[in-house]
C-alpha cells in the first residue's frame, strides 16, 4: 500500500510539474505572438505632441547634420509607425529661407524640380515613407494602382514604393491639422536633396523657396 501511494504521488507531482510547464510555455508562446503581432502588424500615427515639438530641433539637427535655423517656426512635426518600419517629418517656416539656402546647398546636392505632393517630377523613388499632408492619398493611390495592375499586379497584392499601399497597412495615415499645409500641397517648385539613401534608411530635405517651407523626412526600413 505503501508502495502504492508512493507512486501515485509521484505522478501526481510529475503531472502537477508538465501543467505548469505547459502553462509557462503556452504564456511565453501567446507573449511571442503578441510582440510579433505589435511589431510587424500594427500602425500608430502622432503629431505635434509636446515631447515631439520639444524635440524638433535635435530631430532636425540629427537627421539632416545641419544647424536648425534661427527663425524657424514649427510648423508640423509627426512619426508614423507601419509595422517595423517607420517615417519622421518636420515641417518649418523659415523667413529668411534665402540665407537657408545659401547654407543648405553648401552641405548637400539640391534638385530644382516640380512636387505635387507626393509626386515630384521624374517619379524617382527616394526611398521614404510619405504620410498623407494633402489628404488625396485615395485618389493618388488609385491612379498607381491602375498604372501597377498593368504590370502584372493584382488587387491585393502588396507593393511598397514609398509608402505601404494595400494589405494590413491599407488605411489612413492623414495628418490631424492640414493648416501647415496650405502653401505645400498642389504643384510647387521645390530644391529636393537625398541626405542620405540605403536599404534600411532615406532621409530628403524639400525646400520649397516661395512659400518659404523646409520639410524634412527620414524613414527606417525594418
Amino acid at each position: 500500500m505503501l508502495m502504492q501511494s508512493t507512486k501515485a504521488f509521484i505522478f501526481k507531482e510529475r503531472r502537477l510539474a508538465s501543467l505548469i510547464w505547459l502553462g509557462v510555455l503556452g504564456t511565453l508562446l501567446l507573449w511571442f505572438f503578441w510582440s510579433f503581432y505589435a511589431i510587424f502588424f500594427t500602425a500608430d500615427y502622432q503629431e505635434n505632441t509636446s515631447s515631439l515639438r520639444k524635440s524638433a530641433p535635435s530631430f532636425f539637427t540629427d537627421v539632416s547634420k545641419l544647424s536648425y535655423p534661427s527663425d524657424a517656426t514649427l510648423e508640423h512635426i509627426s512619426t508614423l509607425k507601419l509595422g517595423p518600419n517607420f517615417s519622421e517629418n518636420l515641417l518649418l517656416s523659415v523667413p529668411d529661407i534665402d540665407s537657408f539656402i545659401n547654407y543648405a546647398i553648401g552641405h548637400y546636392s539640391f534638385y530644382r524640380l516640380k512636387m505635387n505632393y507626393p509626386e515630384f517630377e521624374g517619379n524617382k523613388d527616394y526611398n521614404v515613407i510619405y504620410p498623407d499632408f494633402c489628404a488625396n492619398f485615395e485618389s493618388y493611390w488609385e491612379k498607381r494602382d491602375a498604372a501597377w495592375m498593368e504590370f502584372g499586379y493584382k488587387e491585393g497584392d502588396d507593393v511598397i514604393e514609398g509608402v505601404l499601399i494595400h494589405g494590413l497597412y491599407k488605411g489612413p495615415t492623414e495628418v490631424e491639422n492640414k493648416d501647415p499645409f496650405k502653401n505645400f500641397c498642389g504643384t510647387r517648385d521645390v530644391l529636393l536633396a537625398q541626405i542620405e539613401r540605403e536599404t534600411e534608411k532615406g532621409i530628403i530635405m524639400v525646400i520649397l523657396p516661395k512659400e518659404k517651407l523646409v520639410w524634412l523626412s527620414s524613414t527606417g526600413w525594418f
